[in-house]
């Protein structure tokens, strides 16, 4: 068994590590490591155990009594580690309601490249370097700006030129790296039966629709990041997979962690409704109350 290292988490240390979840400091270890696991679209998944313990109660208080002899199908939307979508499900099984959960992200599926014992490389699903680990240190593949930059440039390059060049056809075929499949989650998914994680772009057309009883999109719908466009159609693409009379919870997390946001309930016109609110509210609800789940654009949408 490995020991954890002193120094920041690595790839190998949390993904392929020992799966002790019950305890604090792996929950610790795996916060820490996620908040610096940069990826290309420039943000990290960075998220926290019981981040969303409040806006599950305002969820469960909503769908309270609905649906009794239906098994509860349930969306989480850009779920980071998963952490919290198994919380949700740990708050389901409390109320004594039978389910399944899906998890989304579009950021899962990976793999961690070994050259030899000293240089490893985590990738996204396309090949990406998400991660380096290089002498037992791990080094997040993103330069940063100012400080940041001065302090972090050197690592970050050096790694990149070491990758690129083990790479070239000439060296390709003396050093043959090993892979190694793995999924960016916490250790617990493999132990939450009733959840799925799937790896999906919240801008790609819904593969089904009218299935979930329940969507939660918390810490996505970011004006700051997208456009009302992209918004628009992101909320459409997550209320078109609701049954009508379904509810979605959009919610934020500010730096202060507390939670803002909303429930809404999904009318037979496609259209939303406001059911509860909690904090200051849903800073994107004049958005999402323009929508209509029932008229998809046949345009694509523009990614971010």
């Amino acid at each position: 068994m490995r020991k954890m290292s002193r120094g920041r988490p690595t790839a190998r240390e949390i993904l392929l590590g020992p799966a002790a979840c019950g305890t604090r400091d792996r929950l610790d270890l795996e916060e820490e490591f996620y908040a610096r696991l940069w990826l290309p679209n420039g943000l990290t998944k960075h998220t926290s155990a019981h981040r969303l313990d409040d806006i599950n109660r305002c969820l469960l208080e909503c769908i309270r009594g609905l649906w009794p002899d239906e098994l509860l199908l349930g969306l989480d939307a850009a779920v980071s580690s998963g952490i919290t979508t198994i919380e949700l499900a740990e708050a389901l099984r409390q109320e004594g309601r039978q389910f399944k959960i899906i998890g989304t992200d579009a950021c899962i599926e990976g793999t961690l490249v070994s050259y030899g014992g000293q240089f490893h490389i985590l990738c996204d699903g396309k090949g990406r370097a998400l991660q380096f680990e290089l002498f037992g240190s791990a080094i997040g593949n993103y330069a940063g700006t100012g400080f940041n930059f001065v302090r972090r440039c050197v690592p970050v390059f050096f790694s990149r030129a070491l990758l690129w060049l083990l790479k070239r056809p000439s060296v390709r075929g003396i050093a043959v790296p090993s892979v190694k499949p793995t999924r960016l989650l916490t250790k617990r998914w493999r132990q939450e039966p009733d959840v799925k994680f799937v790896e999906e772009d919240l801008f790609a057309a819904p593969t089904s629709r009218g299935r979930f009883h329940i969507v939660r999109a918390c810490n996505v719908l970011n004006p700051r990041v997208f456009s009302r466009d992209q918004l628009i159609c992101a909320m459409e693409n997550l209320g078109s997979q609701l049954k009508p009379g379904g509810f979605m919870i959009v919610g934020r997390t500010n730096d202060d962690g507390t939670n803002h946001g909303a429930c809404y309930e999904l009318q037979n016109d496609g259209t939303f409704q406001r059911a509860s609110s909690f904090g200051e509210g849903c800073e994107v609800e004049s958005v999402l109350l323009g929508v209509n789940c029932l008229q998809l654009s046949s345009e694509p949408c523009s990614r971010p």
